[in-house]
């Protein structure tokens, strides 16, 4: 099976939890859900958005967080595909980004230097983490979300208690 319908590169992929969608993101300022049984689009997620190089879902497959090339995280609603919410991140790049375990937050790793962590539902910025000297390059929760670790260009890793 091919999925086409995306006008440019596409950057980034994932499947649902649950196997049945799979999330992919381009550089034609797209994220598209795709139903993975066919092959059908059934979302086309695109808004005020750049070029987007990354896509995540929820643990709950319900939310799809992506990441644009203008420095904002995007939060969706895979059902409706309505925007949710814009993280603005101040750094002029975010890197990567994870969902908790349980869906209700969301980690941001930036080019500052700051890990910013942010309420999954309203979009409220809960807690910005500082320590790494360079930028910092991907993030991830643990399985039971109390911790998150974080890699840097300043060579080094970092376990947060989140």
């Amino acid at each position: 099976m091919t999925l086409t319908g995306h006008t440019a590169p596409v950057i980034s992929c994932q499947f649902s939890p649950d196997g049945k969608k799979i999330a992919s993101a381009s550089y034609d300022g797209t994220v598209r859900i795709w139903d993975a049984a066919d092959g059908k689009l059934l979302q086309k997620l695109e808004g005020p958005m750049s070029a987007v190089f990354y896509c995540v879902f929820s643990s709950d497959g319900r939310k799809v967080a992506s990441l644009s090339r203008d420095g904002a995280v995007r939060v969706w609603d895979v059902e409706t595909g309505k925007l949710m919410h814009t993280l603005y991140d101040q750094a002029d790049k975010v890197y990567h980004c994870a969902f908790s375990p349980d869906g209700k937050k969301i980690a941001t790793a930036s080019h500052d230097g700051l890990v910013r962590i942010w309420d999954a539902d309203t979009g409220k910025l809960l807690q910005t983490l500082a320590g790494h000297k360079k930028a910092v390059l991907s993030c991830e929760f643990s399985p039971d979300g109390k911790r998150l670790v974080t890699v840097s260009s300043d060579k080094t890793v970092k376990v947060w208690e989140a």
